[in-house]
């Protein structure tokens, strides 16, 4: 005969079993999350991955981007970290970006070029690309691309 638990031992396993019900609700309410955001948001599973830093595997890169709309919409979601790239780039390879306004060295010279940190209240010095204008990508597809979106990539 299988002899009773303890109360004690009894509700030490309800207690487990309620935290591991937690943990399961809080993943399942995250991956629920993490697949409206791909879905609903990006419309792309590869955005999605590569916002998260999760690699994607050529299986998820299958499906390429079909409208102007998305294009523009996830073009605009990964322009910082597009341009945290880029900074870091030009920090690690001494590249330079473009000044506003020129300004002049103690010896005369002009620069129109200078190093710059990435730090966001000197931002304003520098000439820096945004994304693409809806206006400028419609007649890009309509003239390079035969409307093909998923050709487009210089958005940002």
């Amino acid at each position: 005969p299988i002899e009773p638990a303890a109360p004690s031992e009894l509700m030490m396993r309800t207690d487990a079993l309620d935290r591991a019900r937690v943990v399961d609700d809080a993943a399942d309410q995250s991956e629920e999350r993490e697949s409206f955001f791909a879905s609903s948001v990006l419309q792309s599973k590869t955005m999605a991955h590569a916002l998260m830093n999760v690699r994607c595997t050529p299986a998820m890169l299958d499906r390429p981007v079909e409208t102007l709309d998305q294009l523009h919409s996830q073009a605009f979601l990964v322009q910082d970290i597009f341009q945290s790239w880029v900074v870091d780039l030009a920090r690690r390879t001494e590249g330079k970006f473009r000044l506003r306004e020129p300004s002049v060295d103690g010896d005369g010279a002009e620069r129109v070029f200078e190093a710059w940190n990435g730090e966001g209240d000197t931002r304003k010095r520098f000439k820096l690309g945004n994304v693409k204008r809806v206006s400028s990508a419609m007649i890009k597809l309509d003239m390079a691309y035969n409307d093909d979106v998923s050709r487009l990539l210089d958005m940002c």
